[in-house]
């Protein structure tokens, strides 16, 4: 628990850069119902499946948001922290590659820069 405060805390500023500088503001307001769709994709996560979660919210399907710009952000938190500039268009290619190669082992840090996004966005 205390390495994810750690890493909540370092994605912060990172989240909000993301945030401030993505779709989700327009006009320096919020747009849309960004907040729930944050929510949701954690509730997804923890109750069900990463891949799963990352497959739902990577597509607009019905909803009124890009649910798919929360997953460019987690993807960029994650990166950025990381170190590395490189950039991919989907997280979910990435998701999947590293979800295979460590064997799950990317939950945490997906949960945790949703986790930034949401302190971000309150």
């Amino acid at each position: 628990m205390i390495m994810a405060k750690s890493r909540i805390n370092r994605y912060l500023s990172i989240a909000y850069e993301a945030v401030k500088n993505s779709e989700l503001i327009k006009d320096d307001k919020l747009q849309g119902n960004y907040q729930a769709q944050i929510t949701s994709f954690g509730a997804a996560v923890s109750m069900g499946s990463l891949l799963s979660a990352i497959a739902f919210f990577s597509d607009k399907g019905s909803s009124d948001v890009k649910r798919q710009e929360l997953m460019k952000l987690i993807y960029y938190i994650i990166k950025k922290d990381k170190g590395s500039e490189e950039k991919y268009n989907e997280i979910k290619k990435y998701a999947l590659f590293e979800y295979a190669k460590d064997n799950g082992n990317i939950k945490p840090e997906v949960l945790d820069a949703a986790i930034a996004i949401k302190l971000t966005l309150n």
